[in-house]
């Protein structure tokens, strides 16, 4: 097990002062977000992809990239943004195969209406998703399909929501991503994490009261730690840990005891 940064713990930074300054911290993965206004893939020329990839190599950071998901819908029943959606989360592998990063998270949309069009939004995320594997596949990443917070019209809450998805698309390039705070929205995060073992390849966490604010810093909400460790290393799980929380009043404190908090953890139940 891995444990590793968001760089949006310091989004007040530039990109590159802020994965330095993870570093520092003790960070060895950073997870890089596609968006702007620091990492927008279409605007990001060859040589700032080679920059990036050296910078991250100089200190021995290894990446994720979490792919551009505002504003898109790869699950929307109209064509023309589904299509738009799915190119765009294509220029975030392509980016993620530039700078050496052999996983890209990713967001599964969204209804795009409340009048429930279930099925119909199911197959169209199926097919979207057995698209974006395949552009995984030519580019030798992995997909992390993420579970969303409880909020009106998201496709991907619960457990099953996610297995059941992964299993359909049924794609070696597929894999879940159990996003600890939004579970903690939807039912007992402990509880969520183990019914998708089968299926993990990734974990985000960050602390929360089971609603807004959803991603503050580990030790600042309700969520019992202790136990989604214990569940990991009992798993032997060897797969990225990416810390979210944050404090937007001092954003590099939080980043250094929320890498303190883990690490207690993790020393305590090994």
């Amino acid at each position: 097990m891995q444990i590793g940064a968001s760089h949006r713990l310091l989004w007040n930074l530039p990109l590159g002062e802020s994965i330095e300054n993870l570093a520092k911290i003790g960070y060895d993965c950073v997870e890089l977000w596609a968006e702007p206004p620091h990492l927008i893939p279409s605007h990001f020329s060859e040589g700032d992809r080679v920059h990036l990839r050296n910078l991250l190599a100089n200190l021995s950071i290894e990446p994720t990239l979490h792919a551009t998901s505002w504003d898109l819908n790869i699950s929307s029943i109209n064509p023309a943004i589904r299509r738009m959606s799915i190119d765009i989360v294509k220029e975030s592998i392509d980016l993620a195969a530039d700078i050496r990063s052999r996983l890209v998270a990713i967001h599964p949309g969204r209804f795009s209406s409340s009048k429930g069009e279930g099925q119909e939004t199911h197959s169209i995320l199926v097919e979207a998703l057995r698209e974006l594997s395949e552009k995984a596949d030519s580019k030798g990443t992995v997909l992390a399909l993420e579970n969303m917070e409880r909020r009106p019209r998201e496709v991907i809450t619960t457990p099953t929501d996610l297995r059941t998805l992964i299993e359909e698309v049924n794609s070696p390039r597929l894999v879940g991503l159990v996003d600890i705070a939004h579970a903690n929205t939807v039912s007992d995060p402990a509880e969520f994490l183990r019914e998708c073992l089968g299926v993990l390849g990734h974990v985000h966490i960050s602390d929360n009261n089971g609603e807004a604010p959803t991603h503050l810093p580990l030790g600042k909400g309700t969520i019992d730690f202790r136990k989604i460790f214990q569940i990991l290393i009992e798993e032997k799980y060897d797969g990225k840990v990416i810390i979210e929380g944050f404090f937007s009043s001092d954003p590099l404190g939080a980043a250094k005891a929320d890498f303190d908090h883990s690490a207690r953890l993790i020393q305590q139940l090994s």
